[in-house]
């Protein structure tokens, strides 16, 4: 796991203090998204910016929540053999491909990211927060989690945003910010 403040006991204290109600996610989901709260961390106090290996870390993270879901769905019941094995295949290709991207030296000028706009505040990283503690939350507790303006999810990015810039927005300010684009498309989450 890259250094910084973020732990996995940091993350699972969190969710226990801010989301009592709810499940603590799995060690390795814990441990995916003290990975990606230090990945902000560190973006956000280099000012020459990280910003695109981050979002590479987070589609990433992504897509193994999506080859989670099929491994899954292989084993409901009734699913073909030959598509198992498909899937297998693809899987292990995509395995394959984390391990290569961990091992990369990502030695190119674009990799220092001179050229990406860097955080200035707490607004530019919310989101991703947000949604990293939505996604594991979601998966853990089978149901789904909203982004309101005093809920767990407000708690929980407000706390790491604090560890991050040493200054807490407010749960209602981070909730609201949340909301912004689904409100301007005429949807809640």
């Amino acid at each position: 796991m890259r250094a910084g403040p973020f732990t996995v006991d940091w993350v699972r204290e969190a969710i226990r203090a801010h989301a009592p109600r709810l499940c603590v996610p799995s060690e390795q989901e814990l441990v995916q998204i003290a990975t990606l709260l230090n990945t902000i961390n560190g973006a956000y106090h280099n000012r020459a910016g990280k910003t695109l290996a981050i979002g590479v870390r987070y589609a990433i993270w992504v897509l193994g929540h999506f080859f989670e879901a099929r491994k899954k769905a292989c084993q409901e019941p009734g699913v073909d053999p030959h598509i198992i094995e498909r899937e297998i295949r693809l899987r292990d290709l995509f395995d394959s491909f984390v391990k290569a991207m961990a091992a990369h030296p990502c030695a190119l000028d674009m990799d220092v990211g001179h050229w990406v706009r860097p955080y200035e505040s707490w607004r530019d990283v919310d989101t991703w927060i947000a949604h990293a503690f939505k996604m594991a939350l979601e998966t853990c507790n089978h149901e789904k989690i909203g982004l309101t303006s005093g809920g767990p999810i407000a708690r929980l990015t407000n706390a790491a945003i604090e560890a991050i810039t040493g200054r807490a927005p407010g749960v209602r300010n981070v909730g609201q910010h949340l909301k912004q684009p689904y409100q301007k498309q005429g949807r809640t989450r």
